[in-house]
């Protein structure tokens, strides 16, 4: 069954409950959920770059902050929770300009929650939202050009790619592109009618 954030809203269901993930706000009790995910250095190195090691600690005072971080523009912290509540992943929207219409973000998934359909569900309910909510226009995501599941994932969006910026990225030893990916509004509604 597809998503469909219509159908939600005329079921008076929760809008960010999707068929198999619900999105949420972070929790100070994630702090655990974070600092082990820290230790999959793949991952950090797919969305960043491989960072020094953190404490429990330090974790606790993050998710902390950001739990109770006032909301002062529409860039937000998800969480992504799978059916059984669990917590497998995030998407972070940021760079809003709301005068422009334009917003970026960036999802991650634990390696164990990989390839079971999570980030193209929470994605599409972050797109539904900006767009048909929010009234934003565009989206933007730059995607590491090693990252070939967040580029077939995005492909498979309805994103087109729309630049590329050599040699931006270094990683491993070596430098990698960055490739900028977009879709406009008319594009995802298009796109995905379900979700209108």
């Amino acid at each position: 069954m597809a998503f469909n954030i219509k159908q939600a809203r005329i079921m008076g269901g929760n809008y960010w409950q999707g068929t198999i993930v619900r999105l949420r706000g972070i929790e100070p009790e994630d702090a655990e959920f974070f600092y082990q995910w820290n230790q999959e250095t793949e991952t950090q190195r797919s969305l960043d770059r491989i960072w020094f090691p953190s404490s429990l600690e330090r974790q606790r005072e993050w998710t902390a902050k950001k739990a109770t971080k006032a909301l002062d523009d529409d860039g937000y912290f998800f969480v992504i929770e799978n059916p059984e509540r669990i917590p497998v992943g995030m998407v972070h929207t940021r760079d809003c300009d709301p005068q422009n219409g334009t917003f970026s973000y960036a999802v991650a998934l634990k390696a164990a929650h990989r390839r079971k359909g999570y980030a193209r569900e929470a994605v599409k309910m972050i797109l539904n939202y900006y767009f048909q909510e929010l009234r934003y226009h565009k989206v933007t995501v730059d995607i590491y050009d090693h990252n070939l599941a967040s580029i077939a994932l995005h492909e498979h969006l309805g994103f087109s790619r729309e630049g590329r910026l050599r040699q931006m990225r270094f990683a491993g030893g070596k430098y990698f592109d960055v490739l900028k990916y977009g879709l406009l509004r008319k594009e995802f509604i298009n796109f995905h009618s379900d979700s209108a």
